[in-house]
């Protein structure tokens, strides 16, 4: 009988569409890993700012580096109020 395996990557279902199953991302605490797109998951411990650019775009800066993470319309409101 086949094993079945955790879908990993583009083929994992966004906790946004679960709609109320498990937290998808296994292994990882969802109170401490943010999704703020669909395909990157950050600890939010390790954000240094959350910056609007223009209207609906908004991206993400860690601690420690310089790159900038996008962060999809979806995820935004993770961010209102902070």
């Amino acid at each position: 009988m086949p094993t079945t395996k955790k879908p990993r990557g583009r083929n994992c279902t966004p906790p946004s569409q679960t709609a109320g199953r498990a937290w998808p991302w296994w292994g990882l605490d969802e109170q401490q890993f943010w999704q703020v797109h669909r395909s990157i998951i950050v600890n939010h411990r390790h954000i240094a700012a959350a910056v609007r650019v223009d209207d609906g775009n908004m991206h993400l800066t860690l601690r420690n580096r310089s790159e900038k993470l996008p962060v999809s319309r979806h995820f935004q409101a993770l961010f209102k109020g902070q």
